[in-house]
Parts: structure tokens; C-alpha cells; sequence
């Protein structure tokens, strides 16, 4: 997304940079619930109990993205956002505009499908099914990035969220087709308190690690925003390349 939106300009780009900050608590939110997944999962079938066990974590998993999905795209809708890009720093109204239009769709149309999609791939990984989750997330990916021309050459900067967003519920839609292949029941069931608060309670440092890093560079960018907004803009570049990296130490960790 970031090569497509460079081309329309460096205002857009840098409101694709200043939004990262809060997107990340959007994927966040998702690892919030895709950790407790992957742990009770990974519980389920050490007890060899692949079928239910691990179909009834994944569900679980479900319920607990919806919840949160409802209380982002709530904060989304509000002013939150405005305030959040003017403690970022940003003070051209248009980028702030762009910035606002990404992190809104992206809250309150991405922030589900992106952590159910989390969701289910926590199920492959929780079984030592690794390769069926790279292949999606490949496709996923491969569908995002066809999906980012058209769609930003037609909502402009949202269009990107839009993109992300449709991949993501494709993605989230064939690892749960694809799991009962793997002797995983999804079947549905009602949201367990129980089962929630586990998720809750497996996710949450993670999480809060994790927002804790975000907030560094809300500082970061502040300060950077003030000296050329051009620097906001490479920040966000920077993110993108050091995310190749992150990537790569989070394989490692889920083995």
C-alpha cells in the first residue's frame, strides 16, 4: 500500500505514516485474542483433542474479535481519531483528513475480519499446522496488493484500508473452510464467559506490551512532525521494512 500510495503524493503518504501508530492498535486488538487462541489450541491438542478442543478455542477466538472489533469501530466513530492525529502532530487539514478516512475504515470495517482471520490461523498454529497458514496468508496478500490499485485509484488513501480489509475477510473465510480438513470442528457455539476471560487473560500482556511500543512511537512521531513532516512520512516507510524483520522473529518465536 505504501508504494501505491507514494505515487499520488508525499501528503498522502504522510497520512498513511501518521495512522500507522493507531492501526497497530487494530492489529493489536487482534493479537489480543489470536494469542489466547493459539495457546489453548496448542493445549487441546497436547490433551489430543483436536476436534472439539481446538473448534471450540477458534469460536471462542471469534466471539472475543467481535467484541473488540464493536468497541474499536465505537472509538473509531467518534472524535478520538482527530484528537489522536493532532497529538501526532499533524497539522495540514488535508493529510489529516486522508489519515483519518484510512484508520476509520480500517477500525471500524478491518478490525474484525483482520482479527478473525488472526483468529483461525491461530488454530493451524496451535495444531503445528504452519504451512496451510502461510500458504493464506501468502494469498492474502497477494490479493491485497491486487486489490490496492483499483481500490486507492478509487477511494483514494481509504481505498488501501479497503483493500487490506476485503483480503482479510477472504482469508479469515478460507482458513475456516480449511481447518475441519485438518480434523478441526467449527461448529458454532455460544460465546463462554470462561473460555473468553482465558483468552483475555492469555492475550492481555502480549497486547499491552505491545501498545506500550505504540505509544513510543506516537512520541516519536510527534517529534519527528515537528522538525519536517517530510520525517513523518519516512517513519512510516521505515515501519514497512522493519516489519520484514518482525516478521521474521515472530516465525521463530511460534516455533
Amino acid at each position: 500500500d505504501a508504494w501505491y500510495i507514494g505515487r499520488l503524493g508525499s501528503s498522502e503518504l504522510q497520512a498513511i505514516s501518521a495512522a500507522s501508530f493507531f492501526i497497530w492498535v487494530v492489529y493489536i486488538a487482534g493479537e489480543l485474542s489470536s494469542v489466547g487462541v493459539h495457546a489453548l489450541s496448542s493445549a487441546a491438542e497436547g490433551a489430543g483433542d483436536r476436534g472439539e478442543g481446538v473448534g471450540t478455542a477458534v469460536v471462542q477466538g471469534l466471539w472475543f474479535s467481535l467484541g473488540t472489533s464493536a468497541v474499536l469501530a465505537a472509538l473509531a466513530s467518534g472524535p478520538l481519531l482527530a484528537r489522536y492525529f493532532a497529538v501526532v502532530g499533524v497539522v495540514d487539514a488535508a493529510v489529516a483528513r486522508a489519515g483519518i478516512a484510512y484508520a476509520r475504515v480500517t477500525a471500524v470495517w478491518g478490525a474484525l475480519p483482520l482479527s478473525a482471520e488472526a483468529c483461525a490461523l491461530a488454530g493451524f498454529k496451535g495444531i503445528g499446522e504452519t504451512r496451510p497458514a502461510l500458504a493464506i496468508a501468502a494469498v492474502t496478500v497477494l490479493l491485497n496488493v491486487c486489490l490496492n490499485g483499483p481500490m486507492i485509484a478509487r477511494y483514494g488513501v481509504a481505498g488501501a484500508a479497503w483493500a487490506t480489509n476485503i483480503a482479510a475477510a477472504l482469508g479469515c473465510a478460507a482458513a475456516l473452510a480449511l481447518l475441519p480438513r485438518r480434523g478441526v470442528r467449527i461448529a458454532f457455539a455460544p460465546p463462554s464467559v470462561r473460555a473468553l476471560r482465558r483468552i483475555a487473560s492469555i492475550g492481555a500482556p502480549l497486547a499491552s506490551s505491545g501498545l506500550l511500543f505504540s505509544t513510543v512511537y506516537v512520541a516519536l512521531g510527534r517529534a519527528l512532525s515537528s522538525l519536517s513532516p517530510a520525517y513523518l512520512a519516512a517513519l512510516g516507510v521505515g515501519h514497512r521494512i522493519e516489519a520484514m524483520a518482525y516478521t521474521m522473529c515472530e516465525g521463530f518465536a511460534v516455533g
